[in-house]
């Protein structure tokens, strides 16, 4: 578990996190994000984008917003979790330390449990929580109180834990019932048949004042199977869900929320006065001068010329092109005789023999010494013949050397020329495709000029004949300009003294028109002025009514809400408090038939060893033995009662 110096560390650590994820770079500017994937600032700018498919989407579900809201809403819930832990720990930390354990007065000391009756699991310093019960008043009640002999059980989340006194056990069930975070079986005899019930005990004595009817054995198990194969829960123990209804004013009716149909009056009508129709006038005219025929223009005729005309470029295979085979003659030094004859050559007569030569020299001088032969000529020749034999292989291996270089330099010699002829050829195959290249460039070039001059020769024509056909034109149209202009004239004189009268009586027709429009439009601007502050008058009070309805109901609903979780809540600890009674009786029944069985076992046990030790001592207490049985008798059954009324009170 990590310290309280760590979990600030890791609070702090969280902390920067958030930090650096509130924000995101977007186009340039840095853009902070709120609880939710939403823009703080610069809202204009960044109303929305388009995505891959051309569609318009909103700027706060571009993916960029998304998955930087999600980090920090990670890193922001992780940091809530960090500041609660520091928090408990903080208030832990700050708690005051237990007072010591007061002294304990000594109680009597509990019969031992059987080792084979497995009634218990566990001591009770080891029970839940025991440091706490010692110091509560749960405790400080009995403190004082005489002890017994029975001993106590208390069950803790399926545990069982002894007790030294059956009070003690009782008196620690009900402090762990109190805190109400543990099941708590045993010591509880709320649920016990009043059969079973022990009545007040008398302080300051071991003996009970009074004794109650102790069921048989019969009704006892009988009590003990109804409970184990029930199933069903016992009545009050099932907890049955309050739902939650609509009350009363809990949903917003439409009463004094909507508007009344406000209409603006329609506007008057205007009156218009005629204007009369000018008088109508004959218009002048005139005949328009024909065009003479201008001709025909003619199309200019070309031809290709010798240069635009291409010729295939040839061409020839240069003799360096020409690959030849390399040849090479063997090289003396790839020959074994001559590295034979190198070998010897350091070979010098009365000296040793050399490195290669020693091992086959050593043995042959053995054998020939081993036979008397060692300075004969035999001796010689045999000498001679293994320094042959030992310079055979290594001339051999080094002429193989040399010839391999020789064979190595004659293919590199073959792969130059080839590689040259192959250089030559692609420069001739290149050389040979530049000449086309250039021919067919010279073609297009001469081709071009032909066109142009071509399309030169057609513009001039067509230039000629566009000047001739406008010389035509214009002497008609300054004709035809004349005549117009005389009939214009005339047409012009006739429609000015028209106009004039209806423009005149057009003029005073719409001044009355405007001054009859503006009088309506001001009657029509009160109307919709007044309209409209009705209109807001309305939808201010309907506003105000809906937020003061709507704040009602979900105060309304609220309280609803709050009333049926206290009353499930009610009915859920009801149920548990029962079920946990019933339990505990259950667990306090069974606890008192072991208890009896554990006691009967030992009861035999003693009247046999009684017994026993009687028969051995007969001879020597024989004149008290009656005496002795009459009160041991005596004690056993009033401790007996004594013992079992006390544990299950």
């Amino acid at each position: 578990m990590a310290t309280l110096e760590e979990l600030q560390k890791q609070v702090e650590e969280a902390q920067k996190q958030v930090d650096a994820s509130r924000s995101i770079n977007y186009r340039g500017s840095t853009i902070n994000l709120g609880s939710g994937p939403t823009l703080q600032g610069n809202e204009n700018q960044y109303q929305g984008y388009f995505d891959s498919g051309g569609r318009f989407r909103k700027f706060n579900q571009h993916p960029a917003v998304l998955a930087a809201d999600s980090t920090y809403r990670s890193n922001k819930s992780k940091l809530a979790d960090l500041q609660t832990q520091y928090a408990n720990m903080q208030a832990e930390a700050a708690k005051p330390k237990p007072p010591a354990e007061p002294a304990r007065p000594p109680a009597e000391k509990s019969p031992p449990v059987s080792p084979g009756s497995g009634s218990f699991e566990y001591s009770h310093t080891n029970a839940p929580m025991y440091e706490q019960f010692k110091q509560s008043d749960f405790y400080k009640n009995i403190a004082n109180t005489p002890g017994a002999t029975v001993v106590g059980s208390s069950t803790i989340d399926g545990k069982s834990y002894s007790f030294p006194m059956a009070m003690e056990a009782e008196a620690y069930n009900k402090y762990m019932r109190s805190l109400g975070n543990y099941n708590v079986g045993g010591g509880d005899t709320r649920e016990v048949p009043t059969s079973l019930q022990p009545t007040t005990p008398n302080q300051g004595t071991n003996n009970m004042a009074e004794t109650s009817t102790v069921p048989t054995e019969k009704e006892s198990v009988d009590r003990m199977k109804r409970q184990s194969v029930a199933t069903q829960l016992p009545d009050g123990t099932a907890y049955t869900p309050t739902d939650q209804t609509v009350q009363a004013d809990e949903q917003l009716s439409e009463t004094g929320k909507t508007l009344s149909d406000t209409q603006v009056s329609p506007a008057p009508q205007l009156t218009t006065d005629a204007v009369s129709t000018p008088a109508a006038f004959a218009p002048g005219t005139y005949t328009a001068a024909d065009v003479q025929d201008s001709g025909q223009a003619v199309a200019a005729q070309g031809t290709v010329s010798s240069g635009a005309q291409m010729q295939a470029a040839q061409g020839s295979v240069s003799p360096q092109a020409l690959a030849t085979a390399a040849t090479q003659e063997l090289d003396v030094r790839a020959t074994t005789k001559y590295q034979l004859e190198e070998l010897f050559k350091g070979i010098e007569e009365g000296g040793p023999p050399p490195v290669w030569a020693a091992p086959a020299v050593r043995k042959v001088t053995s054998i020939m010494q081993q036979r008397g032969l060692g300075s004969s000529s035999m001796a010689a020749a045999a000498t001679m013949q293994a320094m042959m034999e030992s310079g055979i292989p290594i001339a051999a291996q080094d002429a193989q050397k040399y010839a391999t270089i020789q064979l190595q330099n004659l293919n590199n010699q073959q792969q130059a020329t080839l590689q040259n002829a192959a250089t030559m050829a692609a420069m001739d195959t290149a050389n040979l495709n530049n000449r086309q290249q250039a021919a067919v460039s010279n073609a297009k070039a001469f081709l071009s000029i032909d066109l142009q001059n071509l399309t030169n020769d057609q513009q001039s024509n067509t230039l000629t004949y566009q000047t001739k056909a406008a010389e035509l034109l214009s002497e008609s149209a300054s004709q035809n300009a004349a005549k117009q202009f005389n009939a214009k004239s005339e047409n012009e004189i006739n429609t000015f003294f028209s106009e004039l009268g209806t423009q005149i009586e057009s003029s005073n027709v719409a001044r009355a028109m405007a001054v009859q429009q503006y009088n309506i439009g001001q009657r029509v601007a009160a109307d919709q002025f007044n309209a409209t502050m009705k209109v807001n008058q309305e939808s201010f009070n309907a506003n105000m009514r809906k937020e003061i309805d709507q704040s009602n109901a979900v105060w309304r609903r609220t309280v609803n809400t709050s009333n049926t979780a206290n009353q499930n809540e009610a009915n859920r600890q009801n149920a548990l408090n029962l079920l946990s009674l019933s339990q505990n009786a259950l667990n306090n029944l069974w606890q008192v038939y072991r208890d009896k069985a554990s006691w009967t076992v030992k009861i035999s046990e003693s009247a046999a060893d009684r017994a026993h030790n009687g028969a051995l001592q007969a001879a020597s207490i024989a004149a008290s033995q009656d005496l002795y049985e009459t009160k041991f008798s005596n004690f056993l059954n009033t401790n007996t009662i004594d013992n079992i009324f006390k544990f299950i009170s």
